[in-house]
This record gives C-alpha cells, sequence and structure tokens, in this order.
C-alpha cells in the first residue's frame, strides 16, 4: 500500500479547522501533528500539498439510502454494490443501504444478496443495512406502501440478520414495540424511531427500551406542540436521542434546520441523504420499493404529491447546511462523518485520527469533492 503524507487546511477530531499533516501508511492514519512536525520522505511518501481554499475532512458516512444511479435497494438489492463504486464521487466512503416496508420474505432475501457482493476497494464500504420498517405507524406512512405496514412480532425477528443489521426504525406507539425495541438492542441493533405519531411519553418509553435515535426529524412524525411535544419534542429535549435530519431545502425549512443543531449540537444530528433512486441522475420516473415515484428538480414524490425521499447526495446535504442554514463547515462536515460514526458505534471511522481507517475526502473552497481515499486507497479524483 502506498503511503500519503497530506498537509494543509484539515478537520481536527476536536473540531477544529486548523493546519497540520496527516500521514497515511497501511490504509490507516499512521499520525496526526501540527505543520512540518512529520518528517517528509519524498522517496517513500506520496506527498499531496491540500491547496489554499481547500480542507481534508472524513469520508462520509450515509446511514439512510434507499437507492442511488437508477437502483432501489429494495427491490435490486444486489445492485448497492453498483452504487457503491460511484458514491465516493460524492465523498460518501461508508453507507447503510436502506429497504423500505416491504414482503418480509423479501428481508431475508434481500440481506442474503448484501451478504453476497464481494467488497471492492475502490467502492463505499457497505456497513451493513438499515431496515426503516416495516413496524411503522399507518397514520403517518409517508412514502411507504400501507399493506406492507404490520404491528411488531417477536417471532419475525429471524427475518432480520442481526450480525448484518446495524439500524432498524420503528413506530414507538406501536403495540409490543416494548420487547420488540429491547430485544433488538439486545442484538446491538441501533433502534430509530420514526413515521409516528407518538406521544412524549411513548418516545421517551422506547428511548428507556433501548432505542437511541430519531430518523428524518420532522418528516413523517406529528407535529410539535407546546403544551403536547410528541415524538419530536422528545427527540429534542432528549440527550440520548442523536436525529438524523434531510437537509435538502424542502423537507424542512433552513430555519429549523438551525433550531435541531441548536438543540442537538452537531454531535447530535447525523445528515443522511434519504436518496432514491433518482439520487445521482436527476429528473425522471423510478421506484422506491413498490411504488413509483417522479424526480423534478426540485423533490421526488408520489404520484399523490407526496415526498418520496430525495435526490440529495450527501456532499450537496453538506453544502446546504452551510449555504442555506448558516452553519460553519466543520460542524456540517461532522454532522456527516462523526456523528453517523458515532451512532454506529464505529471509533475507527468518521474522524481524522491515528489508528482510524484512512477514509479521507478533499473538498474544495465550495466544499466540492475534488479527492475521495478509502483505507489508504484513492479511488476518486475529480
Amino acid at each position: 500500500m502506498e503511503t500519503f503524507l497530506f498537509s494543509g487546511m484539515m478537520l481536527w477530531p476536536d473540531g477544529r479547522l486548523e493546519a497540520g499533516d496527516l500521514l497515511v501508511e497501511g490504509g490507516q492514519i499512521a499520525a496526526m501533528a501540527a505543520p512540518n512536525q512529520i518528517a517528509r520522505q519524498p522517496e517513500q511518501q506520496q506527498i499531496i500539498p491540500i491547496p489554499a481554499g481547500s480542507l481534508l475532512a472524513p469520508g462520509l458516512i450515509d446511514t439512510q439510502i434507499n437507492g442511488a444511479f437508477g437502483h432501489d435497494f429494495s427491490r435490486t438489492p444486489r445492485q448497492i454494490g453498483t452504487a457503491a463504486r460511484h458514491l465516493p464521487s460524492f465523498g460518501v466512503t461508508s453507507f447503510l443501504p436502506t429497504l423500505v416496508s416491504s414482503p418480509m420474505e423479501r428481508y431475508r432475501s434481500a440481506i442474503q444478496a448484501v451478504q453476497s457482493i464481494t467488497p471492492e476497494p475502490e467502492a463505499a464500504t457497505i456497513l451493513g443495512l438499515h431496515l426503516e420498517g416495516p413496524y411503522l405507524s399507518s397514520n403517518m406512512p409517508g412514502a411507504h406502501a400501507m399493506q406492507y405496514l404490520r404491528r411488531p412480532r417477536l417471532d419475525e425477528l429471524h427475518y432480520f440478520d442481526p450480525d448484518f443489521v446495524r439500524i432498524m426504525t420503528v413506530a414507538p406507539e406501536l403495540p409490543d414495540v416494548i420487547p420488540l425495541i429491547q430485544a433488538l438492542a439486545a442484538r446491538r441493533i441501533c433502534v430509530g424511531l420514526s413515521h409516528s405519531v407518538a406521544s412524549y411519553d411513548q418516545t421517551i418509553a422506547a428511548m428507556e427500551a433501548g432505542a437511541c435515535f430519531g430518523a428524518h426529524i420532522f418528516n413523517a412524525m406529528g407535529g410539535l406542540h407546546h403544551r403536547y411535544p410528541g415524538i419530536v419534542g422528545a427527540l429534542l429535549a432528549e440527550p440520548g436521542l442523536t436525529v438524523s435530519l434531510i437537509a435538502d431545502g424542502v423537507h424542512i425549512h433552513p430555519a429549523l434546520l438551525n433550531v435541531v443543531v441548536k438543540a442537538k449540537g452537531p454531535q447530535g444530528v447525523c445528515l443522511i441523504s434519504d436518496g432514491v433512486a433518482a439520487a445521482g441522475l436527476g429528473e425522471g420516473e423510478y421506484y422506491l420499493g413498490e411504488q413509483k415515484v417522479t424526480a423534478d428538480s426540485n423533490t421526488v414524490r408520489l404520484a399523490n404529491g407526496t415526498l418520496a425521499g430525495t435526490a440529495l447526495t450527501l456532499d450537496q446535504a453538506v453544502r446546504n447546511m452551510v449555504n442555506l442554514a448558516g452553519q460553519p463547515a466543520a460542524a456540517a462536515l461532522q454532522m456527516a462523518s462523526t456523528s453517523p460514526a458515532d451512532l454506529l458505534g464505529l471509533s475507527h471511522k468518521g474522524r481524522l485520527a491515528p489508528g482510524c481507517d484512512a477514509d479521507l475526502i478533499l473538498l474544495d473552497e465550495n466544499l466540492t469533492v475534488t479527492l475521495t481515499m478509502i483505507k489508504g486507497k484513492i479511488v476518486y479524483r475529480s
């Protein structure tokens, strides 16, 4: 494996944007120090100066992406590998392919299909799966097909491989959901809450049972009321609950993007793309699970007008947090790298620090990705 020495502006583990040197050896970050504190060895290292205005940051981690590049992951899970090869061009170095509510037998076959994908050194790393459903509320289905929503049952857990499912999103008000959350948490599956009209107390009960985050806060959730805070109020108020956020400028008003960050801090917010098959391609007709969706220049919707995920890429979500919400670049990048890694318990990803995987991105002054490195290998250059 090649050895690289990056020199210039970079995002430090404590959130500072400062100049420094970073040494990559053997697929990992070997050292990080103040400028000129790491010996230059041009005969052994590929020295990469970071241009003025550019910065080095951890690779982005997308914890909710339903499809991309024409492929819906619920319908054609074997094509997740194809998407993985393209995602590094948007700065994504690892991700959780996400399956929407589907027939029960499809989960097992989809998990088997994804497990059979051979990892490629130039592709984004598949960290496991995010199952959004099928235990969601029929009162807040969003773009999920109503016929596949169902009541939780512990005897169905055999459909979901605990060694490969990393996140499962459920509605906290459903009957028998607490035993399910406890069982999932015991299997070290991160339990998310969404597609719900739960009360504040129901949400807190789910958290106490082991739920750890709220998926795409505000979207597919009951509204916030000053006397009945509901699920949104609980997610904002409880420091133990991380939230994910769709920063496309449509799902959430920019002012509320800032409200969420002020309430949770960058460490409590994960940016997600919530991308569907339109992501990376643009306008046209696609599928989300069994349902047709139409992408225009701004949104992806069902035939009835319901928002159905996005055509957003995670690097654009970072830029939107800066340009629409006025967040500092360092905070926006943390929300798309460090926070997702922390949510998943991945201490070796999502940060620039010695011992971590060398999953890195170089961004120009417009926060456009110009270089992506995965485990010490440059896999994309603009």
